[in-house]
């Protein structure tokens, strides 16, 4: 179960690192276009353009460094680099920079690697869009080079422009899917298209670069409009997916914790009777050893409480047999104290009796002795019949 909601997880990560190295390609497209513009017209305009757009890719790809396997970003960031410095040195052909240099070894390294990550039918589609997305930019590329430079086409010009509308792809879900009018996406530049060759053996041409950049930049809106819907598409899918498997994880979650709640009560209830048949033996063997010293009459009583399971009766039976004992033990303090200090008294008179007569030394000595011990005890006496006083009060 967590491993389908992990796989699901990775889905959606690896479409949002599509949909950035999409937009990591447009900027590059956007870089490729404006150096061109550059190449052709070199103003301080076009230079500073060429320059902000190279600061926004090298920005964007050290925010998103992540999206690409550090091989991959290494090769394209050395070959943007390489590119951009043969454009500064001004020493170069046009195409080498345009066909090889940004389109063969960046834009479509990046489209390779996108490849890879296009786990879904609607994001296979979205590359194949992104193709011809790329393979237009290529074009645009050129022709505003030729119409800005006012140049006109050699044959490998003509070569060049033959091999880019050769390998422009139609995407075969467009049509079957009705998401696109492809009839009318084809028609989008195709007079001007026959007029640019018509006007390319002179070099004057009667297209503006400002009129073709309009209908390049249609044709990139159409092919925008339909990756917004293949990226929604995509978007819906995985989020109800997603949304399935986390309530699924849900409903396993409660019933694992109601099992667990579950368990920990029956546990529970095993442990309380189990330290109730315990104490119940406890109980048991203790009547037993206070039974052997009871009367008759106790043991009849002791018996029937027993038998009526009543365990509060049987707790306050043996409380009282406990408590008997000891008041007992009181009373007999309590009298054993004025037996003793009686007889007590009798010494203490008979020898204060003695100290008044005529004794030898000895013999008086002896008399204080016993004085002395018969004070002593009778102290010891008051004592414990002053305890036993107290424990009554208690």
């Amino acid at each position: 179960m967590y491993k389908d909601y992990q796989k699901i997880e990775s889905k959606i990560q690896n479409q949002q690192n599509f949909n950035l190295l999409n937009n990591l390609l447009k900027e590059i497209e956007k870089e490729s276009l404006l150096s061109a513009i550059l190449l052709s017209k070199n103003s301080q305009h076009n230079l500073k353009e060429v320059k902000r757009q190279r600061q926004n890719i090298d920005s964007f790809i050290k925010k998103n460094s992540y999206i690409l396997e550090t091989k991959e970003l290494s090769l394209i960031t050395k070959e943007l680099k390489s590119v951009r410095e043969t454009i500064d040195k001004a020493s170069f052909y046009y195409l080498t920079v345009l066909s090889d240099s940004y389109h063969k070894k960046i834009i479509q390294e990046i489209i390779s690697y996108m490849d890879t990550l296009a786990s879904s039918e609607n994001k296979i589609n979205e590359l194949k869009l992104i193709q011809l997305r790329s393979n237009l930019n290529l074009e645009d590329s050129f022709l505003a080079f030729i119409l800005l430079k006012s140049k006109k086409m050699e044959r490998q010009d003509l070569l060049f422009w033959e091999s880019i509308l050769s390998k422009r792809v139609l995407p075969d879900f467009i049509s079957s899917n009705n998401i696109l009018d492809w009839d009318t996406f084809s028609k989008i530049g195709f007079n001007e298209h026959v007029q640019l060759f018509l006007d390319s053996k002179t070099g004057e041409y009667s297209l503006s670069f400002k009129r073709w950049s309009y209908l390049a930049k249609e044709k990139r809106e159409k092919i925008k409009e339909v990756e917004d819907i293949l990226i929604y598409r995509d978007s819906v899918i995985l989020d109800k997916a997603l949304l399935l498997k986390e309530s699924e994880m849900n409903k396993y979650i409660i019933i694992s914790l109601l099992l667990l709640l579950l368990l920990g009560f029956i546990l529970s209830i095993i442990y309380i009777l189990s330290k109730v048949k315990s104490d119940r033996v406890f109980l048991k063997n203790t009547l037993k050893e206070i039974k052997i010293d009871l009367d008759s009459k106790k043991k009849k009583a002791l018996e029937k409480i027993v038998n009526s399971n009543n365990t509060i009766e049987i707790y306050k039976f043996l409380a009282d047999e406990i408590k008997e004992p000891s008041r007992a033990k009181d009373l007999f303090l309590a009298n054993m104290s004025h037996e003793i200090r009686t007889p007590l008294n009798g010494i203490i008179g008979f020898t204060k009796e003695l100290q008044e007569t005529n004794l030898t030394n000895e013999q008086a000595e002896m008399v204080l002795i016993i004085e002395d011990s018969s004070n002593n005890l009778i102290h010891i006496v008051n004592d414990v019949l002053d305890f036993s006083k107290l424990k009554q009060v208690k």
